[in-house]
Order: C-alpha cells, then sequence, then structure tokens
C-alpha cells in the first residue's frame, strides 16, 4: 500500500527509484496527493493501478509519463492538467473541482469491467472534464458510467457513440453541462439495470441532441 502526501512549499517527496507500474496489491486504498505547492517525484513510474492520485493547486507531480491511471480516482482541484499519454482509465473515477480542467486525449474508453458504478464529475464553475476522443462506455449489469456536472461544470465527450453498459448524466444548476452529441438514433441500456438522463434546478441542461428516444 502506497500513501503519499505532499503539502507546501518545499516539501518533496522523493519516490524516483519505483519503476514501471506502480500497482496496490492490499485489500485497502492507496494515493499519491500533492497540495499547496508540495512535489512528488516519480518520473519513472509510467502506470498507477489502484492508486488514488490528487493533485490541488500548485502541488507538483510528473505525469507526462504515464499511460495508465486504473482502479482508483484520478481528481484535480483548481488546477489545469492534461494526461498525454494515458490511454487506460479503467474502473477509475474522475473529478475536476474548484475551476479545475482535466484532460484525457488519449482515452477511448470509460467504466469499468467489473462491478461498480464510475463517476465521471465536474463540479463548481469552470471545472472541465474532457474526454475529446472517447467512443466507448464500459459496465457490467446494474452499474453505469455516471456524468455528473454541477454548479457551472462541465463535462465534454464530443465522440461517444457505443454503449457496452449502463449510462447515466446528471446537470444540475445553472451552466452545467454534460456534452454527449454523439450519440445518434434510438439508445438502448444493453445490460440489466438503470439508465437516464437529468437536467434540473435552475436551467441546468445536457447537450444530448442527436437521439430522439431513449430505452430503459
Amino acid at each position: 500500500m502506497y500513501e503519499g502526501s505532499s503539502d507546501g512549499g518545499g516539501s518533496v517527496i522523493d519516490l524516483s527509484g519505483l519503476q514501471g507500474a506502480l500497482r496496490n496489491t492490499t485489500t485497502g486504498p492507496s494515493s499519491l496527493e500533492v497540495i499547496n505547492g508540495g512535489t512528488i517525484l516519480i518520473p519513472n513510474v509510467t502506470a498507477l493501478h489502484r492508486v488514488g492520485l490528487y493533485l490541488t493547486g500548485n502541488g507538483q507531480i510528473a505525469t507526462a509519463q504515464l499511460t495508465a491511471i486504473t482502479g482508483a480516482e484520478l481528481s484535480l482541484t483548481a488546477t489545469t492538467n492534461s494526461f498525454p499519454n494515458v490511454t487506460n482509465v479503467i474502473a477509475n473515477h474522475l473529478t475536476a473541482e474548484k475551476g479545475a480542467r482535466l484532460t484525457l486525449p488519449l482515452v477511448r474508453t470509460v467504466g469499468n469491467t467489473n462491478s461498480g458504478t464510475i463517476s465521471i464529475k465536474a463540479w463548481d464553475t469552470n471545472s472541465v472534464v474532457d474526454l475529446p476522443n472517447a467512443t466507448n462506455i464500459l459496465a457490467e449489469a446494474f452499474y453505469r458510467a455516471h456524468f455528473e456536472a454541477m454548479n457551472g461544470g462541465r463535462i465534454s465527450a464530443p465522440q461517444l457513440a457505443k454503449l457496452q453498459g449502463g449510462i447515466s448524466a446528471h446537470a444540475e444548476n445553472p451552466g452545467s453541462i454534460v456534452n454527449l452529441p454523439g450519440f445518434a438514433g434510438r439508445l438502448a441500456n444493453p445490460k440489466l439495470g438503470a439508465a437516464f438522463f437529468e437536467a434540473f434546478n435552475g436551467g441546468s441542461m445536457i447537450h444530448f441532441v442527436k437521439a430522439p428516444s431513449v430505452a430503459r
């Protein structure tokens, strides 16, 4: 199990000796967290499995070398980060809060191949989760990939067009947008369980422009 939290300017946790995939093989949670200018050095780690990654403000952690972040959570708060080489986020929650911007340009699939609902969340004004090339959702029966935009947050997945499991989306309060224009025709949940879209409270909206009907 790995627990690393670096908080404050000049605070450094040096994990340069770790190489390749960093895997949590215990039953408990693991995480790496940088806050308020703290730094964690993982220049030789290329993948995180069941290790949450939390970046807040001007905290520093190298991410350009990462190709996979799976089985935990990737969370940005009041910061902007693109993960240019990450292709795999299966079973990983994605969160942007307090004006954060999270971009995953190479990710094609979101969701989970095991039990459990995966959340993609953008909370607060100017918070954005951008999945420009995601095309596919995976989820087991009775679970979903859940998109949630709150209080002015925005989620964009313009290429998303294929369901291999349930989907749900919730947009609440003015300026909150879940943008899923890629679906066309009749949209059906291919597995047992609920699937839904909802927008309410103060003119919140879901841009879901091509599908004239939704089944289940």
